[in-house]
């Protein structure tokens, strides 16, 4: 039996999808950060894709809610 996504969801991933990819990625990385368990967090973090976009970030003050994030992690 294959999965069904709530109309909450298919709404959210819709809107999500029309967001220019760098937002899209902020997105991401907030909803996972949310919904993750820390052991899991901790290898989305150590991932290529999550390492390209912080590598990719400008070096400035990061917002309240990415600075959560990495808190997570160290």
């Amino acid at each position: 039996m294959g999965e069904v996504r709530s109309e909450l969801l298919a709404q959210a991933i819709s809107r999500l999808t029309r967001l220019p990819r760098a937002e899209q990625d902020v997105a991401a990385i907030e909803i996972l950060a949310m919904i993750c368990p820390e052991e899991e967090w901790v290898l989305i973090a150590a991932s290529e894709p999550y390492q390209k976009w912080q590598a990719s970030q400008p070096e400035k003050r990061p917002q309240p809610a990415l600075a959560s994030l990495s808190a997570r992690v160290l």
